[in-house]
């Protein structure tokens, strides 16, 4: 581990059980300098809400409590984390600015996420060789998750690098056991989705792949989940369960992933793992098309057309606020609760046409940047080529 002049800081946070700053050295402020009290509790609450700790994921939150800690001073690991924010949201001239100065401040996660943005030309032009340079960079610091960058080059033959499928997983293994849980589970989803396509360079082996793709989905990776519920779905490695299914569809769903939230209403819309609820279906839906999914519009008027729903529900769940829609899905037992919300709801009234029917009832779950990398982006639209193939 580097030692920083805030050690006492980033001590805090290890007892704390949070991430803090990478333990091999390859943290996101690996140059923090002078930090305030305040800044390493903000730091440590922008985390809470960006690692979803104890809290529902909330980018909004997160970003909030790293600005504030730029406005004490900057922060490499503010940088960081608001360069990924940035990135999430598509937002990449303003996540390259952000890991630009992540870097200047001696952030090694920054060099291998603005790496990343020269390798795949998101708000700026393709650059392997300057991608490359950050890189190697990073490693030289010792950086373990950097081997992402290193696997996507061998993968896609990238820059002076041949294609070479072995390299490849060679080095994401390495990153699959970084401390940093985004890069790890980036690497892990990278090694699944090698073994689950066909013309990856290594044998098709669903088994091997669903073995990393649960180890993804671990640490929260929700395109992960997405291709576990898949593969129950379509019995590939596993016995066919849509009850399974179902569990990791919703898993990604309350995760905040559109792609899940549309999966999921399409498999409560036929029936599929649970009882038919056309309201339900719409909801999720809804949900899909209010974080800006288009395809979940087509979506709710293909239920109207086949008569899975009718208009009378349609208006009534379109008039719903957000927050209304999702306090149906919490009574009805499709979103858990906010554990500060628990004791209020226990005490609240639930109007009659809001009460949990026999129909709405779900078998309880027994059990959770840009995130995605160059394979990942493929992984996404394949997946959403398969979904249209199982409806």
């Amino acid at each position: 581990m580097k030692k920083c002049s805030k050690c006492k800081g980033l001590l805090i946070w290890l007892a704390m059980g949070l991430w803090a700053v990478c333990l091999s050295g390859c943290a996101a402020a690996s140059s923090r300098g002078d930090v305030s009290e305040t800044q390493v509790q903000l730091l440590k609450d922008g985390h809470k809400y960006y690692y979803a700790e104890d809290v529902p994921k909330d980018l909004e939150q997160a970003r909030e409590c790293y600005e504030k800690v730029l406005e004490i001073s900057e922060n490499a690991e503010a940088n960081y984390y608001l360069g990924r924010i940035n990135e999430a949201l598509e937002e990449y001239e303003s996540a390259l600015s952000y890991y630009e100065k992540a870097v200047e401040q001696g952030s090694d996660l920054g060099r291998l996420a603005l790496g990343m943005l020269y390798q795949k030309g998101r708000g700026v032009e393709v650059d392997l060789d300057k991608a490359l340079e950050l890189y190697e960079e990073a490693e030289k610091n010792g950086c373990v998750e950097v081997n992402c960058g290193f696997g996507d080059m061998y993968q896609k033959g990238l820059g002076s690098y041949e294609q070479d499928a072995e390299k490849a997983i060679a080095c994401f293994e390495t990153a699959a056991n970084a401390p940093e849980p985004e890069w790890s589970a980036y690497a892990s989803s990278s090694i699944a989705y090698m073994y689950y396509s066909e013309d990856s360079g290594v044998e098709q082996d669903y088994e091997e792949a669903m073995k990393w793709f649960l180890k993804a989905a671990e640490a929260g990776r929700t395109s992960a989940m997405n291709y576990i519920a898949r593969m129950y779905a379509m019995g590939q490695g596993v016995g066919e369960d849509n009850e399974k299914a179902l569990e990791w569809y919703l898993k990604a769903a309350e995760a905040g992933d559109t792609t899940a939230m549309i999966n999921t209403g399409y498999m409560v819309s036929k029936g599929l793992g649970t009882k038919k609820d056309g309201r339900v279906a719409l909801r999720w839906y809804k949900r899909a098309a209010e974080a800006g999914d288009e395809a979940a519009l087509a979506a709710m008027e293909q239920m109207v057309e086949l008569g899975e729903l009718s208009r009378e529900d349609l208006d009534i769940v379109m008039d719903e606020s957000t927050e209304e829609t999702i306090k149906q899905l919490q009574d009805t037992g499709w979103v858990e609760r906010a554990p500060e919300a628990e004791e209020e709801a226990s005490e609240e009234e639930i109007p009659e046409e809001e009460e949990t029917t026999e129909e709405e009832e779900i078998t309880e779950t027994e059990e959770n940047p840009e995130e995605e990398g160059a394979q990942e982006e493929e992984t996404s639209e394949e997946a959403s080529e398969e979904k249209d193939e199982e409806k």
